[in-house]
Order: C-alpha cells, then structure tokens, then sequence
C-alpha cells in the first residue's frame, strides 16, 4: 500500500513529515503514515513515534494506523502520547518490541491484535484504561509499574489494582490449567478469549460474575466447575467451547446471558437451578444438551430437553438430534422464540400444533435440509 492509512483525509488531515496527522483536542493525532511497505525504511524495521511534531503535541496514534505493517518490529512511542487508539498496531506479525511513555493514558480495543511476536510488554504507571480486547491473539506477558493506582499484574495475568477482577489471563501450567485466585470476585471481558491453552479452569469460592465473552472460543477448555457464588454467567460467556461435556449450573445464578453456552457442541446435559430468573437469547443455541430445569423455578420449565417458560406457552430452546429429523412442537405451545431451531442441519420435517400464534425470528434460520412445515 502507498496511500495513508488515515481514516480522515477531509480538510482537517495535515501532512507532517511522514505522517499524516489530524487536530484534535489538546494536540495533534497521527492519522497516518506516508507508506506502510516499508521501502526505504530502517532494516531493522524500527521506528520512533514523536511526542511532538512542528511544534505540535503528538497525543493520540489513530485507529489502524500501522495495522498490518508487517516488517514492523520495533516502536518507541515518545513522551506527550496519552492514547494508543483501536487497532494501531493490530496485525504486526514480526513487532517484538514496544516502548511506551509515561504519558500514555489508554490502549483502545485491539491496538495490539494479533502481535503474535510481541513477548513481553511493560505498562506505564499512568495508563488508567486497557480495553478488554486490546491484546487479543497475543502471547504476550504485561508488566505493570507497581505505582499504576489501576492495574497489577501478577504471574502472567492482569488484575484490577485491588485483584478482585481478573482482566486477562495469558500464562497457563504446562497442562494448561489456570487457577483463578481465590481473591477474584470477577471475571472480566475476554479476560481468557480464544486462549487455545487453556484446558481447565478452576474458579474460586466466593467469584460473583463471569463476564461477556470471558471464555468465548477455548477451543480445548474441557472442564469448569462454576462454585455456588456465582450469581451472573455474561453474554457469550462460554461460546463455542465446543470440549465442555457437562455444565452443573450452582443454585444462586439469578442470570444466564444471551448466546451463553452457544456453540458448545460437545454439551450433553445442562442443569439449571431454581435461582434463575433470566436466560438471555440463544444461550443454549448450536447444542444437543438435554437440559433439566428444577421444578421450583419460578420463571423457566423443562420438559424431554427443552426449555419453556414457566406456563409452557414459550418454546425457548429445544435440543437438536442428529438422529431425528423431525421435531414435533408440544400442545400447548404459544410462541417459538428467536432461533430456536437455527442451523439445525438435519431437520427434514417439523410439526406445529394449533394455537402457536407467533414464530420469532430467525427460529427455521438456516435449516437448509427443511421441507416441510405441518400445521
């Protein structure tokens, strides 16, 4: 590529040097750079970003602006840059080595994606906001300056400054187990996304919540154990850890978010406890896991595998089997909820009873052997 990486050319965009740069508050932000080949540039592929350019304070590296470059391999960021936006360095294969100043404030949603090079990697005592995702499909080991009021990090993983949430995990045993510290109460965001070492987790007594995504896609992860403290499993929690066979949902969970446990392929049997007032959509989407519902729950019910709310009125989940290409909806039934039957690849046929008075949508998505509907 020879054209900036800039996401704004308009009037506002100034050629400094070789970057592009925009204004914006408090100084300037590079919005690009002059070509991204790497032609004429240092063999050793190192670059310095400036603190200050014409005079200007350089305070933000914009969204993209070196994705992809891949004979990058060395950034020293200079002092006055407080913001590493979305994706800055996203996709730098060979970048091993990054040093940031202490004016740094903020690592925006993926600015480091994919530096599957970038081994170790020192945060500053002023960076006060590291997005979830912001070293995603990255090996990396991040060492916090023990001043920083914000972050820890402690034997491989980054933690909240007091250690109640575990923010991303990075390390595992050679087994690949990871113990969450019994000091945990939360889980956070991506905290382990696509960790493809992770074969078990053990979750301590007294963990409150385990938030969006925070398991999403451990390919090899093939046991949890969820402790009776857990009182919320966040949206797409556990999404497509196709290994997990079994989940025992504890007594005490009040919420299962939407597309939870979708995915898991590999599930057979899912419990879930009378202490369950909410289960987000398609949290059991993409399994053939028998799920039982304790009859004292006030608000769901269970009946051959599937899921209904408490009346019955509401098809909310029903277990697809590979073995039995028709389904029959039972009498009774008022609504089939959004993508009840969604990508169920051998339903040929399906019976609705009389009464069903609503189909939600996308519940027959992507049945691509259906034919047939009875009504």
């Amino acid at each position: 590529m020879s054209e900036p990486t800039s996401r704004n050319n308009d009037d506002q965009s100034l050629r400094c040097g070789f970057f592009y740069c925009a204004k914006v508050e408090g100084g300037l932000a590079i919005t690009g750079v002059d070509r991204i080949d790497w032609e004429g540039f240092p063999d050793d592929g190192a670059i310095v970003i400036p603190g200050e350019i014409d005079g200007k304070r350089v305070v933000e590296i914009g969204e993209d602006v070196f994705e992809e470059c891949r004979e990058l391999k060395s950034v020293v960021i200079e002092e006055g840059v407080k913001v590493i936006g979305p994706g800055a360095f996203s996709e730098c294969s060979l970048l091993r080595r990054v040093e940031l100043p202490e004016s740094l404030e903020e690592i925006a949603d993926g600015a480091f994606r994919n530096c599957n090079s970038l081994t170790r990697l020192f945060i500053p005592r002023g960076v006060r906001k590291i997005a979830s995702n912001a070293f995603c499909f990255c090996d990396v080991v991040l060492d916090v300056d023990p001043a920083n009021e914000n972050y820890v990090s402690e034997n491989g993983a980054l933690f909240d400054k007091i250690r109640e949430t575990l923010l991303l995990v990075f390390r595992f045993d050679d087994a690949g187990v990871y113990a969450v510290p019994q000091c945990v109460r939360h889980i956070g965001e991506c905290a382990f996304w696509f960790s493809s070492y992770l074969t078990n987790v053990v979750l301590p007594d007294g963990l409150r919540t385990i938030g969006r995504n925070a398991f999403q896609c451990c390919s090899r992860l093939s046991r949890v154990e969820i402790p009776a403290s857990v009182r919320e499993i966040g949206a797409s929690a556990f999404e497509n850890c196709r290994e997990i066979k079994e989940v025992v949902i504890p007594e005490g969970v009040r919420e299962i978010g939407e597309c939870a446990f979708a995915g898991c392929s590999g599930l057979t049997r899912i419990v879930v406890p009378a202490s369950v007032e909410e289960i987000g959509t398609s949290a059991f989407e993409k399994t053939d896991a028998f799920l039982e519902v304790d009859g004292a729950n006030a608000r769901y019910c269970s009946e051959s595998g599937a899921l209904f709310d408490k009346g019955g009125a509401i098809l909310l989940y029903a277990p697809e089997s590979s073995s039995t290409p028709h389904y029959d909806v039972p009498s009774g039934v008022r609504e089939i909820a959004d993508d009840v039957f969604s990508s169920w690849e051998k339903l040929k046929s399906v019976f609705i009873p009389e009464g069903v008075e609503k189909i939600g949508r996308g519940a027959f998505g992507f049945c691509s052997s259906l034919t047939q509907i009875i009504l």
